[in-house]
């Protein structure tokens, strides 16, 4: 007089990677003897997060195991198998009560990846050395769109010319993300790129789907200082010369960098006895910065006038302040060359009253 039931237990759970190559298999037992209990009893649906559900197909018996089947799940959701009442019968010809409804969350997809760069306020920057003289960090975004069966560690992603530890890595409360603190580290002069990578398979998610792709994400970093490597008279890279004349000289000077500067302007340079008349960066670009900077300087009076730019008046990309302040000086005397002349039976030799250039045979005439 009692009426037959079905019990529903699980057989193999869902792990697979690709959701044509398995099934889900499940063991459904009548309470009692019965007829008409089948395959065709069973009731499966797919259902997601929003209650839209859909059909499966129809389970089907596994041969040699009792009371199992198994059933082809098309995509990922929640699996809900029944059996409605009057389905089946026992052998008194009581119809069966329906079935409690048996569920099994289907994942057949590993976690899906994304990494950003996290720019402070939003906006794309060159990191830089801190107050400190230390790297300044760049803070990276790991999206995770579900749990992973452990902990994003240094074992499951890399950096190149960034280093970062476990204690780098936080995970971002009620999310799946996490945040990632990779200080630059590089020998490299100028700015140059630091990525962060993840490849396919490396982590899996609580069901042992591994991700499936490989993602990454650069940003850029410059944690060297600007050099001076040369500063002085164009013509010949003299730093302490001379120059001659009744009228003042025009010198053209030339200073040059190890790397691309911005932010290096005519007022930057101090003449004492004298002035800038021009300035013109070369070799680069407005964007990036330029690596040598040409200016003529006029001197006021004659005597000594000495060309200075004090540490920090360029900077680069990053805003790394050049180092050390930098000095040439020159010397514009009117003085006219006078030669002291000995004559000798072949030949003649003379002193200068002053450093000259151009001197030879051919300049020399005997009356």
């Amino acid at each position: 007089i009692k009426a037959p039931t079905v019990a529903f237990t699980s057989v193999k759970p869902y792990l697979g990677q690709n959701i044509n190559d398995d099934k889900l298999e499940f063991k459904a037992t009548p309470s009692e003897a019965n007829t008409g209990f089948t395959a065709a009893s069973l009731t499966a649906k797919l259902c997601q997060e929003d209650e839209t559900c859909v059909d499966l197909p129809t389970p089907t018996a596994v041969a040699g195991k009792p009371d199992v089947y198994r059933v082809n799940v098309t995509d990922n959701g929640e699996v809900r198998l029944s059996v409605a009442a009057a389905a089946f019968q026992d052998k008194g010809g009581n119809p069966n009560l329906a079935s409690e409804v048996f569920t099994k969350n289907i994942d057949t997809g590993g976690p899906i990846v994304n990494i950003s760069v996290q720019h402070p306020g939003g906006q794309p920057k060159v990191y830089g050395l801190n107050l400190l003289g230390q790297p300044e960090p760049i803070t990276f975004l790991v999206a995770i769109n579900e749990a992973l069966s452990e902990d994003l560690s240094t074992a499951h992603i890399t950096a190149t010319n960034g280093i970062f530890n476990n204690s780098d890595i936080s995970k971002v409360p009620d999310t799946f993300n996490y945040l990632i603190r990779v200080k630059p580290a590089s020998a490299e002069v100028g700015v140059f790129n630091v990525t962060l990578a993840m490849a396919a398979e490396a982590v899996e998610d609580s069901a042992g789907n591994p991700n499936a792709s490989a993602k990454s994400a650069t940003a850029q970093a410059d944690i060297s200082a600007p050099l001076v490597t040369a500063f002085g008279r164009k013509s010949d890279g003299s730093s302490n010369f001379v120059v001659g004349g009744q009228d003042a000289p025009t010198v053209t000077m030339a200073v040059e960098f190890n790397e691309p500067v911005l932010e290096f302007a005519q007022g930057d340079v101090t003449v004492t006895n004298g002035s800038v008349k021009s300035f013109t960066p070369q070799n680069g670009n407005n964007e990036d910065g330029f690596t040598i900077f040409e200016f003529t300087v006029e001197p006021t009076n004659p005597g000594s006038f000495v060309m200075t730019f004090p540490a920090g008046a360029a900077e680069d990309r990053a805003a790394n302040k050049g180092v050390g302040a930098q000095t040439a000086t020159g010397t514009w005397t009117t003085e006219i060359p006078v030669v002291q002349l000995r004559a000798f039976k072949s030949f003649s030799s003379g002193t200068f009253s002053q450093p000259l250039n151009g001197i030879t045979n051919g300049r020399f005439f005997v009356e």
